[in-house]
């Protein structure tokens, strides 16, 4: 999920691209030149910069985090009770999709045009999954907003583009930990509000044995400290370096 090379010295001449405008980069293991989470200072919420680290310190989770709903949900509840694996925070969550209680109607609401809350393109105040998915990311939905597909293909044109800084962020989908129904024929079908990351899509999942998904830690508030005095990656030194001296060239005027 790397951007082009033009792209990246673009960055550095004009600053942080607008997805990532309101992610700020907060240090949690007390190392201030390194970067555990990003705080979201539109929602309020704190991301884990690895979305696989539930996994890394869950014993016998599978090592991808692909897990049942119930097993996350247990994983989620034994790592705020480990003082040494949640640098000190117990507030740890799946991320909530609130709005689809509300958009649309009662329970999911199907459409592609951005005003539902669940299918392609939905209302990113849904869920923070969605936003973080379409307004942090910048990532695009499979669908047009006429339902059609895309040209292109996924993890290219649409789809999951775009991770920006985070780690491990992978195609498939992520579970929440909202509750919901949609209507078949009339009838409820109870289940969890999940967003598929590899088609940009939200639904409503049944929590059974064979239903898997990856979880996303996140915690309420700025829960972190500022980072600073952090060393760039000498890949990124090197870009701005290119990015600089294309400034320079651009800006000189014959004699």
């Amino acid at each position: 999920m790397k951007k082009p090379l033009l792209a990246l010295c673009t960055l550095a001449l004009i600053g942080p691209p607008t997805a990532q405008a309101s992610l700020v980069a907060r240090d949690l293991d007390g190392n201030a030149t390194t970067v555990e989470a990003y705080y979201d200072t539109t929602l309020g919420i704190t991301w884990m910069r690895d979305r696989n680290y539930l996994a890394t310190v869950t014993p016998g989770m599978v090592p991808t985090g692909f897990v049942t709903w119930a097993e996350g949900d247990s994983a989620v509840t034994a790592l705020n009770a480990n003082g040494s694996a949640n640098f000190g925070l117990n507030g740890w969550r799946m991320a909530r999709a609130d709005g689809v209680h509300t958009i649309g109607g009662a329970g999911c609401q199907t459409g592609y045009n951005g005003s539902t809350d669940c299918g392609s393109n939905v209302d990113t105040a849904s869920s923070e999954l969605a936003f973080m998915f379409h307004t942090n990311l910048g990532n695009l939905s499979s669908r047009d907003a006429s339902g059609n597909f895309r040209a292109g293909s996924a993890g290219i044109d649409f789809g999951l583009v775009n991770d920006e800084d985070f780690l491990n962020l992978e195609t498939g989908r992520y579970w929440s930990s909202t509750s919901s129904f949609r209507l078949i024929f009339n009838v409820p079908q109870n289940g969890i509000v999940s967003f598929d990351f590899a088609d940009g899509s939200q639904a409503i999942t049944v929590p059974s044995v064979n239903a898997r998904g990856f979880v996303w830690l996140v915690h309420d508030g700025d829960v972190g400290s500022a980072v600073g005095n952090a060393v760039p990656e000498p890949a990124m030194l090197a870009l701005v370096g290119l990015a600089l001296a294309a400034a320079g060239v651009a800006g000189r005027r014959p004699d």
